[in-house]
């Protein structure tokens, strides 16, 4: 049935695969009954201010942000930095002010979003639960690269980064597989802390070095060029100890 709650779901749906949305066509707004509405910020202004707590889930279907959290110290801690498709908040739903997780959030890249009240996303959640879905797809995705970044920290080129991605993506494949990559510039940029200029020349320099190979956005590593990337990475993490 075609209902107003239905076409938000479907709306976010499309843009969380990253597929084009005619908003020409759509009245979030109008159609939701201002239970969702659409707002934009620029770089550097901010999504979240220390100490404020979220009214509403986001969800950022344009631009890249970076979260900061103020340690006890009075220092400011970047924890992460990333781009959309995201959900931010719909894992605070019911909890306490006293819970809630404090953190600042800035726009690096311009951010165009769904900010949807929380009773309304609770409905869009009971009535589709590929929503629930896209949330723990969501948040499992931003753990894991977080883990990356970690083990990252101690790579001082984005190159010797890329390397590192590649070598976590692939440790877990079996012998003789393949493996594909289908990520955008922009969110392998986000992974491994560069622009998308340096992904550029990055993935050109690791062709010419026989260690990738690309068609089209997807990236593909052999089975040997696996194990050439893992005896660097091995290499590499003894000279640095």
């Amino acid at each position: 049935m075609d209902t107003p709650l239905r076409r938000v779901i479907e709306t976010i749906k499309d843009l969380y695969a990253q597929k084009k949305v005619d908003f020409s066509t759509i009245d979030l707004v109008e159609d939701s009954n201002n239970k969702i509405m659409i707002r934009e910020y620029a770089p550097n202004e901010n999504i979240l201010e220390f100490g404020e707590q979220l009214s509403h889930v986001l969800f950022i279907y344009e631009g890249a942000y970076d979260v900061f959290r103020f340690l006890k110290d009075g220092r400011i801690n970047l924890i992460a930095g990333n781009s959309a498709p995201q959900f931010i908040g719909a894992i605070q739903l019911g909890k306490t002010q006293d819970e809630y997780f404090q953190a600042e959030i800035i726009v690096r890249k311009k951010c165009i979003l769904f900010a949807i009240a929380p009773d309304y996303f609770l409905e869009m959640m009971k009535e589709d639960y590929t929503i629930a879905l896209l949330v723990i797809d969501n948040l499992s995705e931003l753990l894991r690269y977080d883990s990356i970044k970690i083990e990252q920290s101690i790579f001082n080129s984005a190159y010797d980064r890329m390397l590192n991605y590649l070598y976590w993506e692939s440790k877990n494949l079996p012998d003789q597989q393949e493996l594909r990559i289908d990520h955008s510039k922009r969110k392998i940029a986000d992974i491994i802390s560069t622009n998308e200029r340096n992904v550029f020349r990055i993935l050109n320099d690791l062709k010419d070095n026989n260690l990738i190979r690309t068609s089209g956005r997807s990236i593909y590593v052999t089975q040997t060029q696996r194990e050439k990337i893992n005896k660097i990475i091995k290499e590499t993490y003894t000279h640095l100890n």
